[in-house]
Formats: structure tokens, C-alpha cells, sequence
């Protein structure tokens, strides 16, 4: 699929093409995830538990190099944002020495081009990790009321919680989380951070 990509990246009208390179990109990086996104048994990773020595560093090079390519339009897509949020992650040895604030501001111009609670939340998280878990969590009070009680937004509130040093009242999203979940993989991903925080 990624040659195929590229070929036609590479034959398509010169106005398309930007666009096409930040997909071939964002592709690129997911996919070179995919050998650390499951454990021998099958069970789905978090990305805190992915072992990133098993990503696909040619993969990630063929990333690189399409972003590059791909900044030569006069518009960014949400292709090209989405690109430069897998770059981020790409490039960082851990979770921790990632670059959040870059994601988050990312997010925030990816969110001006396609408007979704998802990427609203997924920013929230971002801001979170880069140390700013009490501004995340105001706009995530925010935003609350207008969102479903779903798997996601309660996911994302176990997260903020945590950040914010508040782990009983983590551990009770967390488990809103798991039961709200319709994935044997997701809850099971759950039940481990359950049981990490719950010591």
C-alpha cells in the first residue's frame, strides 16, 4: 500500500501532491508502530507499554522524508497535522521525553481545520502530559456536559486526573472507563493501569 502511495504521490497534479506526501507520512509512522502495538498473546499496548525498539525505523525514515516533501503547498491538511503529531512520537525515545507541547499546539491547528471532540480531548491529554494537567482539566470541565459518557471522554478524564495527582478519584474513571469499553483489548489495557495505580 505505502509503494503504491508514493507512486502516485509522485504522478498526481502538482497541487495534490502536498497532500498526498502528509498522508504517505502519517501512514508511514502508524504503521511503523504496528509490531509494539500488541504483546505475544495478542493483548493491545498502551504506548506507555510499547517497546520502541520494535518500530519499524525504516518506516519512520520514509515518514521523514514525505513531511518534508509535503510542506510545499499553499494549505496544510489535517493529513499534514496529523503527520506532524506521529513525527512527534516518533522521534521520542519515551513517553515522557516527548514532546507534548508541540502535540498539543498541533492539535489546536489540527482542530481549526476539522472541528471534533476527539481531537479536542486528545489535546487535553497532550497538555496534560506537557505539565499543564490543571488548564486540561478546567477546559475539560468545560466541555463535559456537551459529550457523551463514553469510553473515550472517560478515559480522558481518568487520565487528567492522574496527571493532576488525584488517583482515587483516577482509579473510579479508570473503572467507569473499563465497563464503558465494548473491546476485550481496551479493558484488559485498562485493568492494567488499574492495577498499577491501585497499589
Amino acid at each position: 500500500m505505502l509503494t503504491h502511495l508514493f507512486a502516485t504521490s509522485m504522478c498526481c497534479p502538482e497541487p495534490e501532491r502536498p497532500n498526498l506526501q502528509a498522508l504517505l507520512a502519517l501512514i508511514s509512522f502508524h504503521a511503523a508502530r504496528l509490531p509494539a502495538r500488541y504483546d505475544p498473546s495478542g493483548q493491545l499496548l498502551s504506548l506507555e507499554e510499547q517497546d520502541r525498539t520494535l518500530w519499524d525505523r525504516s518506516l519512520i525514515q520514509v515518514g521523514f522524508k514525505a513531511l518534508a516533501q509535503c510542506l510545499g503547498g499553499t494549505t496544510l491538511s489535517r493529513y499534514h497535522y496529523e503527520a506532524r503529531i506521529a513525527a512527534e512520537h516518533a522521534v521520542s525515545p519515551s513517553i515522557t521525553q516527548t514532546n507534548w507541547g508541540a502535540i498539543a499546539e498541533h492539535y489546536q491547528n489540527l482542530n481549526a481545520v476539522l472541528a471534533l471532540p476527539t481531537l479536542q480531548l486528545n489535546r487535553l491529554v497532550a497538555l496534560a502530559f506537557a505539565g499543564n494537567a490543571g488548564e486540561a482539566w478546567q477546559a475539560f470541565q468545560g466541555i463535559k456536559p456537551t459529550l457523551p459518557d463514553s469510553f473515550l471522554v472517560a478515559s480522558v478524564e481518568a487520565t487528567l486526573l492522574e496527571k493532576k495527582g488525584q488517583s482515587l478519584l483516577a482509579l473510579g474513571a479508570w473503572r467507569r472507563a473499563a465497563s464503558l469499553s465494548q473491546s476485550r483489548s481496551e479493558k484488559a489495557c485498562i485493568l492494567r493501569k488499574i492495577k498499577k495505580l491501585d497499589k
